[in-house]
C-alpha cells in the first residue's frame, strides 16, 4: 500500500476528527466537541506550537494521523517534540503508515531545529510497541502522572 503524509489542511478537519475519535475510542476515552475544535484551532493557529500530519492512501483516503506539540524544558536550550497522539486505522497497520507518520514528526522537529522528540504508550500496546522498538530505543524512564 502506497502512504503519504502531510500536515493537515482546514479541509482536513472532519477526517482528522474522525480519526482523532477512533484513537481515543482505542485509549476507552473521549473528548468533548469543545476540546476538539479548540485542538483543532491551536493546530492551525500560527502563535501555537501545536501540529498534526494526516496519513493518506493511494486513493488520497485519510488512514492515519499524529499530533504533535513543541515545548520547552529545563534540560537544554532548545524545544523538545512531545508526540502526543499517533493512530492508523486498523485495516491500515503494518503498512508503513505509523513509521511515515513518525518521520515526518521527526522532519519536522529537524526542520524546525527541535532537539528531540518522544512520546508514551501504553504498556499493553504491544503492535504499537514493536514499531517503536523498530524506530528507536526505549528510553529508561517510567512516566507518572497525576490527572486533577
Amino acid at each position: 500500500m502506497t502512504v503519504t503524509t502531510r500536515p493537515v489542511v482546514p479541509s482536513d478537519k472532519a477526517d482528522w476528527e474522525t480519526l482523532w475519535d477512533q484513537y481515543l475510542a482505542f485509549y476507552e476515552t473521549e473528548r468533548d466537541q469543545a476540546v476538539k475544535d479548540l485542538s483543532w484551532a491551536r493546530i492551525h493557529a500560527p502563535d501555537e506550537p501545536m501540529f498534526a500530519h494526516i496519513a493518506l492512501n493511494a486513493q488520497g483516503q485519510a488512514v492515519g494521523l499524529v499530533n504533535f506539540l513543541y515545548h520547552r524544558n529545563f534540560w537544554q536550550a532548545g524545544d523538545v517534540c512531545y508526540l502526543n497522539d499517533l493512530f492508523v486505522l486498523p485495516e491500515t497497520r503494518g503498512t508503513g503508515a505509523g513509521r511515515k507518520l513518525i518521520e515526518a514528526v521527526v522532519q519536522q522537529a529537524k526542520t524546525d531545529d527541535v532537539t528531540e522528540v518522544y512520546w508514551l504508550t501504553a504498556k499493553d500496546n504491544l503492535r504499537a510497541k514493536r514499531l517503536y522498538d523498530s524506530v528507536v530505543e526505549q528510553f529508561p524512564f517510567d512516566v507518572y502522572l497525576i490527572e486533577m
